[in-house]
């Protein structure tokens, strides 16, 4: 599930050379990897290169700057991890952790 106004980035501007334009460095392409059952708040932002595991959900607003792990939950900017959903209460009332 993709919130509203998410930007999935598969290409930026290098910026790696002090001595070099940034216009003039080219630009960095890597592939984004989004996993099964996934939910990204409204107006997330992913970089290239990022991978979000399986069952993961990224808060909206965040930024992803590195990858997420199945079934974390994380945000920020950057996003950052804040727990493992693998530890929550599903609808029956039981631990879905355990």
């Amino acid at each position: 599930m993709l919130g509203f106004e998410n930007v999935i980035l598969t290409s930026i501007h290098r910026s790696d050379s002090t001595a070099v334009p940034m216009r003039d460095q080219g630009m960095y392409s890597s592939p984004v990897r989004i996993g099964n059952d996934v939910w990204t708040g409204c107006r997330v932002v992913i970089l290239p290169g990022v991978t979000i595991g399986d069952h993961a959900i990224v808060g909206a607003g965040s930024v992803v700057t590195s990858d997420v792990p199945p079934w974390a939950i994380v945000g920020g900017v950057p996003a950052k991890f804040i727990k493992d959903r693998r530890g929550q209460i599903d609808e029956g009332g039981s631990s879905a952790g355990g």
